[in-house]
């Protein structure tokens, strides 16, 4: 699993808390998106960025700042990433820090992320296509 990229966001992610994006490279447009209004499209790859590994260091040090209130997975679609690697990447983020974990994903189908929460234990999942200036609905 690759990270495309880190970024702390101050209350734009999730309103205001500051937040550890970690976004995640590869999606699998199984959702039928339209692709020329992807919000990440250099995050369409699952080859780009660095591997996890690589990161942990970082995202380490960041999660262990006072500063950091919650982590954000975004893509990408986390999703679509392997789910072993996946339920890796949140259980090395609780070992380090119990903090809340919101996941962004495209899929809408809320049987599913019903389910993906669950077995994920993340917090919440803000979820739909992504369109600019619209809202997001979130289990």
């Amino acid at each position: 699993m690759n990270i495309g990229g880190l970024q702390v966001g101050f209350g734009t992610e999730i309103q205001d808390k500051i937040s550890l994006n970690i976004y995640l490279s590869g999606c699998k447009n199984n959702k039928r998106c339209d692709r020329n209004k992807c919000h990440n499209p250099k995050l369409l790859n699952f080859k780009h960025g660095k591997s996890y590994t690589e990161c942990a260091e970082y995202i380490t040090s960041m999660l262990c700042t006072n500063l950091i209130e919650c982590v954000c997975l975004l893509g990408g679609e986390p999703l679509d990433q392997d789910e072993s690697s996946l339920i890796n990447l949140i259980k090395e983020i609780k070992h380090v820090r119990d903090i809340p974990l919101y996941m962004y994903s495209g899929y809408d189908d809320k049987d599913f992320l019903i389910d993906k929460k669950a077995i994920l234990g993340v917090s919440e999942i803000i979820y739909g296509h992504y369109e600019k200036d619209c809202i997001k609905n979130s289990l």
